[in-house]
């Protein structure tokens, strides 16, 4: 079997049906992978709406932490390629098709796909969204191994990243970034690819507002990703840079860019200020903490 696709899940009826309508939708066949969902405490009934949809497996993880029950998926997966799906998350048709065709090309460790945000949100949060991806794009062509990131709502692992590496470790919603920087460390030359074409819908962030909770969030868990990985943030002059790889590819006016550049400085704010929150907190330490919802690990939008 080529793929086997994990699905941790925590009180997250809302966004089930959609989400596994949409997986019943691929145009890839369905003898290339696998689904496993991993419910990971839930009380809303989420189970019973997994259950429903027979070539789904229902795994069990007790310990309340995304990645947790991501090890507990990838422990139970029979694929050469892990794919890591968040429930909220409902991908394109073409999405599995998509990541298929990139490995056929050019086998790599790490798949990395995009995000977008669901329909009639804001001219700045569709903006936002293209900078999102384009910094992905741009960082990884131009090797910029420092500063990789991921967000395991769409993202593909080689089977032997983790039998070199290990499985995740019980981090907030970071733990996907510090899988990439260990496997860096370990081997300088990993192949890590962004797939633009392999696109899910990150249904539950529909505002600006939702977005910079979650950078504040980000940036507070940064302080815990930082000790313990070789990533950093990027730098200021590398932000303009990719806004204007951006602008040239989506054809942007000086509206669309201002717009833009003020979600950036408001986004940076908010990312630095949670770091601030979680440095100067009493009691705070740089070990991560366990999570005990899922909605709340995202992509965090760095």
């Amino acid at each position: 079997m080529r793929f086997s696709l994990v699905v941790p899940f925590l009180n997250e009826s809302r966004w089930l049906p959609r989400t596994l309508a949409a997986l019943e939708r691929q145009t890839l066949p369905a003898t290339e992978f696998e689904l496993l969902f991993v419910d990971n405490g839930s009380t809303d009934g989420s189970a019973t709406i997994v259950a429903a949809y027979r070539q789904v497996r229902i795994l069990f993880e007790s310990r309340r932490d995304p990645y947790l029950a991501r090890n507990r998926g990838i422990e139970a997966a029979q694929g050469e390629y892990i794919i890591f799906l968040d429930a909220d998350c409902p991908p394109e048709p073409n999405w599995l098709e998509a990541l298929h065709a990139a490995i056929e090309r050019a086998p790599a460790d790490i798949l990395i796909g995009a995000l977008l945000y669901p329909e009639g949100v804001s001219l700045t949060l569709r903006a936002y969204e293209a900078y999102y991806n384009q910094k992905l794009a741009w960082l990884i062509a131009n090797g910029k191994t420092r500063h990789y990131f991921g967000h395991a709502g769409n993202m593909v692992f080689r089977r032997e990243v983790f039998a070199s590496c290990g499985l995740f470790k019980p981090m907030p919603i970071v733990g996907d970034t510090e899988m990439i920087h260990r496997l860096l460390a370990q081997r300088p030359d990993a192949l890590i690819r962004f797939v633009p074409e392999a696109c899910v819908v990150h249904a539950e962030v529909d505002s600006v507002w939702n977005t910079l909770e979650k950078l504040t969030e980000a940036g507070g868990h940064s302080q815990s990703l930082i000790p313990v990985s070789g990533y950093r943030p990027i730098s200021l002059i590398d932000k303009l840079r990719i806004v204007a790889a951006a602008r040239r590819e989506q054809r942007w006016n000086p509206a669309t860019v201002a717009m833009l550049g003020l979600m950036l400085a408001v986004g940076w704010a908010a990312f630095v200020g949670g770091r601030l929150v979680r440095r100067w907190k009493p009691g705070a330490t740089s070990r991560p903490a366990q999570k005990s919802t899922g909605d709340r690990e995202r992509d965090a939008r760095h």
